[in-house]
């Protein structure tokens, strides 16, 4: 059988962050009292290569004060991920545009999105909230008119070295969020105009997955679209429009959308049988292999495939009631790659409309947030952990916690693959080797170290 552990992804949930101080004493691995501003930027899904989304994947910023007498410049430290040469100079480009009164030592998290790329305006973000903490005017006609208010830090992006495509749509996204909307890019790309459109509708009829395996690579460059992108955006407008029509029921417009446009890219028409597929072209076929099989269309509405991974377009709640789905999505991943890929990963990562760039807001009764241990070298050069008597205990009691959890789940989905499934005729995968995750934000999928 498969293996499946349900968990929520690497990204901060914003029902939980929103619980704590946007400023807050933590407690350091040496156990000082420290004053840290924490930040949040969502990361960006693309919808059609045309709409973008800000999405419940956050980058999170910790900051405080250093002591000018000992530290001279900025401390960076980036957890989890290598941030290159060229989004460092892009990071003290912006602390430079500041002005800063202080000196900071800045920890990034979750640097890097869904598809495992480095976000830039994300990374920006992020930390433009951490420090406003500590260095906005307090007078808000004065914000607005520096670097702290949102259309001055908006234009600062766009006229940023970063290089990200879609500027003006993603950073919008990232700064103001799509809560009810998708941002479009500006008319052939050479204007500054806002555009967006309804997605409410939209994102209450369909669950949006991303789908990554071991052997998709985030340096995948996706096959560029013969239409203008103007074309695009007119149809995504008028696919999304449609969702909110209440003379018509499931239009599903928006989902063919984005297998249309994967099917320009990676159908069977668009390459040569006779030669090798590349790793992205197996996936859409094994895709639409299982969009229609059976009655997989009535919950299976659409899927795009891009750089780093597939996004899947599910009937709302769907793979929360038909966990085979998921299952024989994992199967024909790997059977149809099989003989240019070894697939023994998948993970499904839900992804939901997200607020734009903010910070954790006060609530006096909300426990305190402890900064994760750091690593530091020992005498004999080996990393080793350090870490207060208050952290080991938390750790301990949530190793304890985690094992009650995961017997308790194991047993129900015992109980209930009993009730409802005959277990001889219980499918195989085709690679028992196969790890699957699935990452949700709800309760009831909620990672241990997160409950």
């Amino acid at each position: 059988m498969k293996k499946e552990f349900i968990k929520s992804g690497d990204g901060w949930i914003i029902d939980d962050v929103e619980k704590f101080k946007a400023l807050e004493n933590i407690i350091n691995e040496n156990g000082e009292v420290i004053t840290t501003g924490t930040g949040f930027a969502p990361h960006v899904v693309s919808i059609g290569q045309c709409g973008y989304m800000a999405v419940n994947k956050f980058c999170v910023v910790s900051s405080h004060i250093l002591d000018e007498r000992i530290h001279k410049y900025h401390k960076i430290e980036v957890v989890g991920a290598v941030i290159g040469t060229i989004t460092r100079p892009l990071i003290y480009d912006l602390l430079e545009e500041m002005e800063l009164r202080n000196t900071y030592k800045i920890t990034i998290y979750n640097a890097m999105d869904f598809n495992e790329q480095i976000a830039p305006f994300s990374i920006l973000a992020a930390i433009w909230k951490s420090l406003s903490i500590f260095e906005k005017p307090a007078a808000s006609h004065m914000e607005e008119d520096s670097i702290w208010g949102k259309l001055a830090f908006f234009n600062y992006l766009l006229n940023s070295k970063a290089k990200v495509e879609g500027k003006v749509p993603v950073a919008i996204a990232v700064i103001f969020g799509s809560i009810g909307n998708v941002h479009l890019p500006s008319l052939d790309g050479v204007d500054k105009q806002i555009r967006k459109v309804k997605s409410g509708p939209f994102s209450d009829n369909y669950d949006l997955l991303f789908v990554r395996t071991n052997c998709h690579t985030s340096d995948y460059e996706p096959k560029q679209l013969r239409s203008r992108l103007n074309e695009r955006v007119k149809i995504l407008v008028e696919c999304m429009n449609s969702e909110s029509d209440k003379r018509l029921a499931d239009t599903e417009k928006v989902p063919a959308f984005m297998t249309f446009v994967s099917e320009r890219q990676y159908g069977s028409e668009t390459f040569n049988e006779l030669h090798s597929k590349n790793f992205e072209q197996e996936c859409y076929a094994a895709l639409e292999y299982v969009k229609n099989k059976r009655n997989n269309f009535r919950v299976f509405k659409g899927f795009e495939i891009q750089q780093g991974g597939i996004l899947l377009a599910l009937k709302k709640h769907a793979f929360e009631k038909n966990e085979n789905l998921l299952k024989e999505i994992s199967n024909s991943i790997v059977e149809h790659s099989r003989r240019i890929k070894n697939v023994t990963q998948i993970s499904f990562n839900l992804l939901q409309p997200a607020r734009g760039a903010f910070l954790r807001e006060y609530d006096p009764t909300a426990p305190k947030f402890r900064m994760p241990t750091n690593l530091k070298r020992g005498n004999n050069g080996l990393r080793s952990n350090v870490e207060s008597n208050d952290a080991k205990r938390m750790r301990m009691e949530a190793s304890a916690l985690e094992r009650r959890l995961r017997k308790e789940i194991w047993r129900r989905q015992r109980i209930e693959r009993a009730r409802n499934q005959n277990l001889r005729n219980d499918d195989d995968l085709s690679n028992d080797d196969t790890y699957s995750e699935i990452s949700t934000d709800d309760d009831m999928d909620r990672s241990f170290d997160e409950i």
